[in-house]
């Protein structure tokens, strides 16, 4: 499948997780604790062991730089198979956060890529 850049409301940036720590945690998805490849206000891209059905939804919380935030749900935008053994997939797991959550969780966010020298421009983060 495509990976989804062409559908892409929200601009991305790629984490150094030793600058950006971001830890997700989905338990109905997977087991794992996942640490992203990139983030934008809109989802993340992580990689997984297993296939996830595109359009799934799945309660999870997120961990952005030490401050949790919970009752947040992801939902499984795109896949794309990597030709690794075992294998896995690359996968976009599009945001949705609570209402009383949304701002903080933007505000951090600017804040820490501003912090690792990645400051987004304007409102890269809403559009």
């Amino acid at each position: 499948m495509a990976d989804g850049s062409e559908h892409r409301r929200f601009p991305r940036f790629p984490i150094n997780f030793v600058l950006f720590p971001v830890l997700i945690s989905a338990p109905a998805l997977t087991d794992l604790t996942l640490d992203p490849h990139d983030i934008s206000m809109g989802g993340f891209k992580v990689l997984l062991p297993e296939e996830p059905t595109v359009g799934e939804t799945f309660a999870s919380s997120i961990e952005l730089r030490g401050k949790p935030y919970d009752g947040c749900q992801v939902r499984v935008a795109w896949t794309q198979k990597n030709s690794t053994r075992p294998p896995s997939w690359t996968t976009g797991l599009a945001l949705i956060l609570p209402e009383q959550g949304r701002q903080d969780f933007q505000g951090r966010l600017q804040t820490v890529l501003t912090d690792v020298g990645t400051p987004p421009r304007g409102d890269a983060l809403l559009q």
